[in-house]
């Protein structure tokens, strides 16, 4: 008994190197694109972080000058409150009282 033999497979036609490598670009290109577009995102956030922090620490320092006069404006009258007592404390009072 003969067997026949296998029907002709039909084969897609093949890609010449310049279809290959011209979908080869396509695919990178759209890869990278897709990273390029992830690296944006990734760049306004950081942005946007970057502003939140500079409006907070511009607030800081203000906040520390405040502070920094308010402690030098206490610092005055410490010294000033220091000279009284050293006054008082040379001023013998009179044992009669």
């Amino acid at each position: 008994m003969l067997l026949a033999p296998p029907a002709p497979r039909q084969l897609e036609p093949a890609l010449t190197c310049e279809q290959e490598s011209s979908d080869d670009l396509k695919s990178e290109n759209a890869i990278l694109r897709a990273q390029n577009e992830q690296l944006r995102q990734q760049v306004n956030e950081i942005t946007e972080q970057l502003q939140t922090v500079t409006l907070k620490f511009n607030s800081s320092q203000e906040e520390n000058q405040t502070l920094l006069m308010i402690n030098n404006e206490f610092g005055l009258e410490n010294d000033k409150l220091y000279k009284s007592l050293e006054r008082y404390r040379s001023v013998k009072l009179p044992r009669s009282l």
